[in-house]
């Protein structure tokens, strides 16, 4: 096993078959086996991780930042983001306040 801080380290040892296989967050994966040069592919996932925002407890923050990720998921902004950086199969369907972990 090998740690490397730098993606663009990381890969060149990837391309030079000094490693093997990556393993990396999902949509880091995701959009750089979409991009042709780094000659990689996504196998699939381990173990999903949906990133999350944190504000402090009782903030008026949070059902609004909650309300603007819906409505980018309703007028299908959220979803032209992701197709952009090939993380389509990342997509949540709602945006939710302490959801549960899923397994």
């Amino acid at each position: 096993m090998k740690v490397y801080s730098e993606n663009g380290a990381l890969l060149t040892a990837l391309q030079q078959g000094r490693i093997d296989i990556v393993m990396s967050t999902i949509n880091g994966l995701r959009y750089q086996a979409a991009q042709p040069a780094s000659q990689t592919a996504f196998l699939g996932e381990y173990h999903r991780l949906d990133v999350g925002f944190t504000f402090t407890k009782g903030s008026p923050l949070t059902k609004a930042f909650q309300a603007a990720v819906n409505e980018l998921i309703k007028d299908g902004t959220y979803a032209r983001i992701l197709k952009k950086w090939g993380t389509t199969a990342s997509a949540i369907d709602a945006s939710r306040i302490n959801p549960p972990e899923r397994t």
